[in-house]
């Protein structure tokens, strides 16, 4: 009985541990001092998928950890992951996304990861998203809310 028990108690914590490993390795890295301005490239493609992430740090307005958005982007030879911003910022600017969206993306890499930028401006069609300013410096942080469309 105790020998069961302890099997199945040993087998709960490998599970959570197993299930947990993917959860912890999707954390967006968007951070202010992840953004290397002068590492900057242009790309353009079609959005094939959008999600949301946790992600580590804060969003602006307080400590607490936030939900990111992110872009799957084809771009004819390569996907890329692109680390568009904070849902809330995202939700008040208006700007939303739809799989098929052409775009192009301003956007430095992601410390660490291939084919993954941070972007600074998204462009589709004569919509105009400004993430961050030409230094990297979020817009969710207090500065520019409601001027980030135009």
């Amino acid at each position: 009985m105790f020998a069961h028990r302890n099997l199945m108690l040993f087998a709960s914590i490998i599970l959570t541990v197993v299930l947990a490993a993917p959860v912890v390795a999707q954390k967006c890295k968007s951070g202010s001092s992840n953004y290397d301005p002068a590492a900057e490239r242009t790309i353009s493609g079609t959005i094939e998928e959008i999600t949301e992430q946790d992600c580590q740090g804060n969003c602006g307005g307080g400590r607490k950890a936030c939900r990111g958005v992110h872009l799957q982007l084809a771009t004819g030879d390569k996907t890329y992951e692109i680390h568009v911003g904070p849902k809330d910022f995202l939700d008040d600017s208006g700007f939303k996304f739809a799989k098929g969206d052409e775009i192009s993306i301003i956007g430095a890499p992601v410390p660490d990861e291939d084919e993954a930028l941070i972007a600074r401006q998204i462009d589709r069609g004569s919509e105009t998203l400004t993430l961050r300013d030409e230094g990297g410096l979020p817009e969710w942080r207090g500065r520019g809310r409601g001027r980030n469309r135009s």
